[in-house]
């Protein structure tokens, strides 16, 4: 796979070419062939999915143009020369059948599905454990199972560089002062809105102190580039993915190219850090960043996820060894062995630990490679490095951690102090699932659904009130805003929408005409088969790396099927023989 495919890709070049998302780029070739004449009033659901294609939530398009009811897509679906036919047949009917037999097949790997979607890990995927006995799963042998993984694979970097171009395009909307609004699936596209507006400067003043604040249920001070080591070396053939040139851009990307190639490859879970990397918070030696952290985030959570509200510092900087690396000399570490995983200078026969070893950290350290980035701090939570691996941080930069309650604005009030603001708010911070709604007692993140009882419903109402009254007290020092749907972990959010609910506090009174996304996702629907889909939110978004590691998941696990499939073959082959 490589860029040439995209070029030759009729709806990708058409949208570049056009500069539009990928919805609007469907309308606009059937305006341009004068073939379409519906409107909203004579066809919703049509523009229902359009709106889903535009916010790259692929899965509720599919279902959408499986459940019929729109004279327009039946239409042009069987119209070989229209770019929405060609979507329908190489990519949305592909995803539907895949997700249908996902559905089927999700209770096979549910347990581990968490830890490889949060942290970027991919554990080993198959045959699991019942009553004690090792078991193969029936359905290796279908071929639909191969089929589909196959189908899956193919849509990884389709539907990656289909979200590049919605997060590109996508009209911004604004608040009553001018703030610009984007509205994304995946948290990790709050770096590209926010690296473009601190590199715009008309929009921050170079003197003026500046925080980004951030409403959240989880931390996502993970190592950004944590799922681009071993565990994701399955996807490297289908991706190409270019770690050295990844890594380069963190620090020199400008144009929105280069910024949303970037974007796409960071993970949910660590968009922070390479933000506060490019030291454009605060002045030159220290960032602020506040978090704003529901107490119930803090109670459902592992003990060392998140700290007790207060101010804390860390340091982030770059490490001239990757993750996977890091990983094995952590692993060496709490062994108090030497470690050869990150040099050839690592001896096995020293045994005068831990001098030696930590001297050879140090010639890491100044050979100049940047391999990835990295945070050290005396609290666990707010470090991707141990104290002990300190000497391999370059570059380092010093960042306070403002963690406050959402129900004490005053503190929140005297922390910012004036300070022009960089707002993200992942709309999860009002009540959260964990993925796709399993919960585990040996999970770290929190879990806190709120919608179970009044009480739970009056809460996350209150919490979203809270947010309200934030926003009205500092809309005046706002200069950007990123939303984060985060389907697969707000909870309810299919009836709740409290991304719409945000959205609309944050364009009250506002005089600029907004764009069509905003009211879209007021009136937004979803199918009703999708609706009970039980694994609905993990299919929602498979662009970027918010769904490739539940994709590499799948893929991990139909190859399995596939192998086992072929040893099979193999063994009934050499029994005939013998």
């Amino acid at each position: 796979m490589t860029l040439y495919r995209f070029r030759r890709d009729r709806i990708a070049r058409n949208a570049h070419a056009w500069k539009l998302t990928i919805g609007e780029t469907l309308i606009e070739d059937l305006s341009r062939r004068k073939w379409n004449n519906a409107t909203e009033r004579t066809d919703s659901i049509f523009f229902q999915f359009i709106h889903a294609l535009n916010t790259s939530d692929w899965l509720t398009a599919a279902y959408i143009l499986q459940s019929g009811g729109s004279i327009t897509l039946e239409k042009a679906r069987s119209s070989s020369n229209l770019l929405l036919a060609f979507m329908v047949k190489q990519s949305l009917e592909p995803l539907f059948y895949a997700a249908d037999r996902f559905q089927r097949d999700r209770v096979e790997w549910q347990g581990d599905l968490q830890q490889a979607y949060q942290f970027g890990t991919l554990p080993v995927y198959g045959p699991r454990i019942v009553d004690g006995r090792s078991v193969i799963s029936s359905y290796a042998d279908d071929a639909d199972v191969v089929e589909h993984g196959r189908n899956l694979t193919r849509l990884i970097p389709t539907f990656q560089e289909y979200e590049k171009i919605n997060q590109r395009y996508q009209k911004p909307a604004y608040t009553q002062t001018g703030a610009t609004i984007h509205f994304t699936q995946g948290h990790n596209w709050t770096f590209a809105h926010a690296r473009k507006e601190l590199l715009d400067k008309n929009t921050f003043s170079r003197e003026q102190r500046r925080i980004l604040v951030n409403w959240d249920a989880h931390r996502d001070l993970s190592s950004p580039f944590g799922h681009l080591s071993q565990e994701m070396s399955l996807l490297m053939q289908w991706m190409q993915i270019d770690r050295d040139r990844l890594l380069r851009l963190v620090r020199h990307a400008k144009t929105p190219e280069e910024i949303s190639e970037v974007t796409s490859m960071i993970s949910i879970a660590g968009w922070i850090l390479p933000l506060l990397y490019v030291q454009q918070f605060s002045g030159e030696y220290l960032s602020e960043i506040v978090l704003v952290v529901p107490r119930e985030a803090m109670k459902t959570s592992r003990e060392d996820y998140w700290p007790d509200y207060g101010s804390y510092t860390m340091e982030v900087g770059h490490a001239a060894i990757d993750d996977d690396e890091i990983d094995k000399i952590h692993q060496q570490l709490n062994q108090n062995l030497p470690s050869n995983a990150s040099s050839e200078s690592f001896t096995k026969s020293s045994s005068s630990l831990p001098s030696i070893f930590f001297e050879q950290l140090k010639t890491l350290q100044n050979n100049g490679a940047f391999k990835s980035i990295q945070s050290i701090s005396s609290h666990p939570s707010f470090q991707t490095v141990s104290e002990e691996m300190s000497a391999i941080l370059q570059n380092a930069h010093n960042v306070k951690v403002h963690i406050v309650d959402p129900d004490d604005p005053d503190t929140i009030d005297r922390i910012l102090n004036g300070a022009e603001l960089y707002l993200s708010v992942d709309v999860d911070f009002a009540g959260t699932n964990h993925l796709g709604g399993w919960y585990s007692d040996t999970n770290p993140v929190p879990h806190y659904p709120l919608n179970e009882t009044p009480e739970e419903e009056a809460r996350h109402k209150q919490l979203i009130e809270r947010f309200e009254a934030f926003f009205q007290r500092n809309s005046g020092t706002i200069k950007g805003v990123s939303v984060a749907n985060s389907p697969d972990y707000t909870a309810d959010e299919a009836r709740r929408r409290p991304a719409a609910r945000i959205l609309e506090i944050l364009t009250t009174g506002a005089s600029e005409e907004q764009p069509d996304w905003v009211s879209a996702e007021s009136s937004r629907s979803i199918p009703a088969p999708l609706q009970n889909h039980p694994s609905r939110h993990l299919l929602m978004s498979l662009a970027g790396i918010l769904g490739i590691s539940i994709t590499a998941a799948l893929i991990w696990h139909y190859s399995r099927c596939n192998q086992i499939k072929r040893d099979r073959l193999d063994t009934d082959t050499e029994a005939r023989e013998d």
